[in-house]
């Protein structure tokens, strides 16, 4: 009000003085109307949705929460127009802790987006209720209500594996006692109670006891770490103990074990040479090279020299066997006798994808392929969640590999699942860094998606549900091309009609 009074004239009019137009009239009866506050006699306009049609999708949610409230609490609700004109909609909650965002709009066949967003503060543990109503004045199918379900539960109490030392080693004189035993020493650093296992992959190491619990850093077990160097050569030799929780957030936690027998100085004769046969499995899949080359008799007794594998193009290293042993690269052998050391490789063909690699592979796996698969040839996706890519993974032989996937903008936030009966089943992942997760799997030969939070999608892709059923990933992958044929032939088609027509 007082700006608008400095463009009163002494005579009672109103100007606008100043700018391009040196003088421009205001009508007087307009600015007293505005200085009264008094409204045009104007209707407000219609927002009239006569004509359209309402349409959302899901028509469900459910939350699940822990009441420590780490979990991502957000699902996007969709509203368009499946009818005629302009849909203008609102949207509104009966619940204080749920909030819809935007609260209205419009649509003419275009999709919008509402977020849901949950605020557990406050909430006690148990289930909870609310309803969206979706309103369009005019439209067909106006009002639309939503169910929204959220469940709370007692937060998480995860045990969490913890050891000391972080490696063992042993040393021992070929043909002499056995080293004095070592202590690792086991407990908890999470919640709840830890119930471990150990386990061994040498026949020269033993432990005791092999299982145990803890309830807390206070509660720590001590597990004898045994070595017995019978029948062993003078050499370096490596082994993993591995300790598991089930329940346990890093499950499994792997430590090395070294022992290094030395050549009895009886036995030692500096003038005695030995062989090194370094073969490779399969063949053709890659080199070892020697950071030592050997005379023209062989190695002289006592030599030490690593050994390091390398694997060819579309294979990786899983690993030593022979007269060494583990996955460790490179290794060090030392030449007290005549040594065989071979180095084991694993196909893996990533069809080219310079995100996707291997990083594990158990011994009785002996080829993985991971082949793209078009998302728009899924039918459905995982609930509350948005494809982002898919793959058909085939494994050859037993036992278990891990996948890493990276180069992606929020690695945090992405899932994966795999298609099980015809259903879409979560898979445990680990996330390396800011842009790259892991997936350990099994042999099955699964299909799997990486999914991020967000609408699972409606209409078509909810009348098709079920495709998967049965289907193993040999049918997706016919499946995924029999629709790229058939787009191709239409295309076609479409082509030789418009020259026809000129």
């Amino acid at each position: 009000m007082d700006d608008l009074l400095t463009f009163q004239q002494p005579d009672g009019e109103f100007f606008l003085e100043g700018g391009a137009v040196a003088r421009i009239p205001i009508t007087t009866a307009s600015a007293i109307q505005a200085l009264l506050g008094v409204p045009w006699p104007v209707p407000a306009a219609s927002s009239s949705s006569a004509g359209a049609e309402l349409a959302v999708t899901p028509s469900d949610f459910e939350f699940a929460a822990t009441e420590d409230g780490d979990d991502t609490l957000e699902r996007v609700l969709e509203i368009w127009n499946e009818g005629y004109g302009s849909l203008y909609w609102e949207v509104s909650e009966n619940a204080a802790w749920l909030s819809l965002s935007p609260s209205r709009g419009s649509s003419t066949g275009e999709h919008d987006d509402v977020t849901l967003s949950v605020d557990i503060s406050g909430l006690n543990t148990g289930s909870f209720s609310a309803t969206i109503t979706i309103g369009g004045a005019g439209a067909d199918g106006s009002p639309r209500t939503v169910d929204v379900d959220l469940e709370i539960t007692a937060a998480a109490t995860d045990p969490e594996i913890d050891f000391s030392p972080s490696r063992l080693r042993f040393t021992a004189e070929e043909g002499g006692d056995d080293p004095d035993d070592e202590t690792l020493t086991i407990w908890n650093s999470g919640e709840g109670t830890l119930g471990w296992t150990v386990s061994d992959d040498a026949g020269w190491l033993s432990l005791s006891p092999r299982s145990g619990s803890s309830t807390g850093e206070n509660d720590e077990d001590e597990v004898d770490v045994s070595v017995d160097i019978s029948g062993l050569d003078a050499g370096e030799y490596t082994a993993e103990i591995t300790i598991k929780d089930s329940d346990a957030s890093n499950s499994p936690e792997d430590l090395t074990v070294t022992l290094t027998v030395e050549e009895s100085e009886d036995s030692a004769d500096d003038g005695e040479y030995y062989q090194l046969m370094t073969p490779t499995t399969p063949a053709g899949a890659g080199s070892i090279t020697r950071s030592v080359l050997p005379d023209a008799q062989g190695y002289l007794a006592a030599t030490q020299l690593a050994l390091t594998a390398v694997p060819f193009t579309g294979y990786v290293f899983t690993g030593w066997t022979g007269d060494a042993a583990g996955p460790q690269n490179p290794i060090n052998v030392v030449m007290s006798g005549n040594r065989t050391v071979m180095a084991n490789f694993l196909r893996f063909d990533n069809a080219g994808l310079p995100d996707v690699g291997l990083t594990f592979a158990s011994p009785g796996i002996y080829s993985v392929a991971v082949v793209p698969y078009p998302t728009a040839s899924i039918p459905s996706s995982p609930e509350g969640f948005r494809l982002l890519s898919a793959y058909i993974v085939e494994p050859q032989g037993s036992g278990s590999f891990t996948l890493q996937f990276s180069g992606l903008p929020n690695a945090a936030a992405v899932a994966i699942f795999k298609v099980q009966d015809g259903a879409w089943v979560q898979l445990p992942r680990s996330v390396v860094n800011d842009t790259a997760i892991e997936v350990t799997m099994g042999a099955e030969d699964p299909v799997i998606a990486l999914v991020t939070p967000g609408s699972s999608g409606g209409g078509i892709v909810s009348s098709v549900q079920g495709l998967f059923s049965g289907a193993d990933s040999t049918t997706l992958l016919v499946v995924g091309i029999a629709v790229l044929l058939a787009v191709i032939v239409i295309v076609v088609l479409v082509l030789y009609v418009r020259r026809e027509s000129y």
